[in-house]
């Protein structure tokens, strides 16, 4: 059952990262992020309201305050995420942001005693080199409309990006293991997602009042419910097994995100930057075996 969720998890990423890209092409970024968590904490609070037994008589705040630190990386780590695809092209950062969960796997085995392959071992430092490798080339496209300046901006957004969201994913399997169950995790995360859009609002508008929070167009909808989806079905997956072998197939969503950016997006990149791309893939795909 969770690597049939896993599964339908990184389709459905694959797709709300296209969405994503294409609401960047048109959407103020603030709009994006804050739209993502209005919609994200309603539909968390609805998944509740049908799955969540006696978690409104019951509320705790003390695990409010718990999830709250993983929420803080979390929020930061999408903006960075909505800067990363906007300043680069998807199909070169996508794989950098998906390999996160080396970082998660290697946490995992250190303190939550998880076991790994050799396979997977090997996977990991196939990932690393390709990246390392990726990382180093220029972007070649000369009628790209993205600049050399912000393709490398958008690239040090994405391995920030890796950083802060590989070690989350660990810390929220942590908390699934010891401290809440997914459903908790679900509901409590709801709540702050909604308390913090409604401190962004009321913030952007004292500091900033002629901007106007418009309806989000066709696309950023899309990837938002797209997003919020994979999210719910992640965190009951997450719970269902261990990080090492849940978070490499839901991470494979780069091989939707790569078809359709080259299919839709219509994006350039050299043969260089392919090759090291591929190589990501299947240390993606080697992982997951």
């Amino acid at each position: 059952m969770w690597f049939v969720l896993a599964i339908s998890v990184a389709i459905i990423w694959g797709f709300a990262e296209l969405y994503f890209k294409k609401s960047t092409q048109t959407e103020s970024n603030t709009l994006l992020f804050f739209w993502q968590y209005v919609l994200q904490g309603i539909v968390y609070m609805l998944v509740c309201f049908v799955l969540g037994e006696g978690l409104f008589e019951n509320f705790r705040l003390e695990l409010l305050l718990k999830i709250l630190p993983i929420a803080l990386v979390s929020w930061v780590s999408m903006f960075i995420y909505i800067k990363a695809i906007a300043n680069s092209k998807l199909s070169i950062v996508s794989p950098i942001m998906s390999s996160n969960y080396i970082l998660a796997v290697i946490l995992g085995i250190v303190f939550l005693n998880e076991r790994v392959t050799y396979l997977q071992i090997i996977s990991i430092v196939l990932i690393l080199i390709s990246m390392f490798l990726l990382v180093r080339c220029k972007n070649t496209d000369k009628n790209c409309e993205v600049s050399n300046k912000k393709y490398i901006y958008g690239i040090i957004l994405a391995l920030i990006y890796f950083i802060a969201i590989g070690g989350n994913s660990f810390a929220e399997k942590a908390y699934l293991n010891f401290y809440v169950t997914a459903i908790e995790f679900i509901f409590y995360y709801g709540i702050l997602c909604l308390i913090m859009t409604i401190i962004m609002f009321f913030t952007i508008k004292g500091v900033k009042k002629d901007f106007i929070f418009k309806k989000p167009n066709k696309d950023t909808w899309k990837g938002i419910i797209y997003s919020n989806l994979g999210g719910v079905i992640y965190t009951y997956t997450l719970s269902m097994n261990n990080i090492s072998l849940v978070i490499p197939i839901i991470s494979s969503y780069v091989v939707v995100t790569e078809i359709l950016a080259a299919v839709i997006l219509r994006e350039k990149v050299s043969i260089k930057q392919r090759i090291y791309i591929v190589l990501i893939i299947l240390g993606v795909i080697m992982i997951s075996l």
